[in-house]
């Protein structure tokens, strides 16, 4: 399903429910139990459709993932002799970041590398947990979901609503160390 058709379905079926409802004052609390269970139900089901893209993508191109406890699915394919990424760490990465559907959203050769500080609130959760699972030098296949990417609000930009994001970062470099 396209991500401009959710918001629409979610519309019309809250409409569906509001004026199948009687405008009665004892019927507000129903009004709204009703309106909580259905977007409970359809947050649900997106999800659910989420990781069966996810599986499905991850089956095509065979790719050995570990997946943390978020949901978060990745792949070191190729292992860096630095140490271990914390938290405080300043990194810059040469990096592409697609879309589920395989469309290429941003990349460093026309966006420049991807520079965070690990633990900065600027990063979406996802890349803010993921990272610090990784070493200096390593390049890795990141897939996440899109609750901890960015979510129903896109990126304002390019990165529409509940997209999942596949970022393959490379030779990732801690420019900026903590203790």
């Amino acid at each position: 399903m396209k991500p401009l058709t959710i918001p629409f379905l979610l519309l019309c079926c809250l409409g569906f429910v509001s004026c199948n409802q009687p405008s009665t004052e004892t019927s507000e609390p129903t009004k709204k139990s009703d309106v909580d269970r259905f977007l409970k139900d359809f947050n649900k089901s997106a999800a659910l459709e989420e990781l069966d893209q996810i599986d499905l993508l991850l089956a095509r191109y065979e790719w050995p993932v570990t997946e943390t406890g978020t949901g978060i699915r990745y792949w070191v394919y190729e292992k860096g002799k630095g140490r271990h990424i914390k938290n405080g760490d300043q990194i810059k990465t040469e990096y592409t970041l697609h879309l589920i559907n395989g469309n290429e959203i941003y990349n460093s050769i026309n966006d420049g590398p991807l520079k965070l500080e690990v633990g900065n609130s600027n990063i979406t959760p996802g890349m803010a947990e993921i990272i610090q699972q990784l070493h200096e030098g390593d390049a890795a296949k990141i897939i996440i979901p899109s609750h901890l990417g960015y979510g129903l609000a896109g990126d304002g930009n390019k990165i529409p609503s509940r997209s999942t994001l596949i970022y393959d970062l490379k030779k990732i470099r801690i420019i900026n160390k903590t203790n």
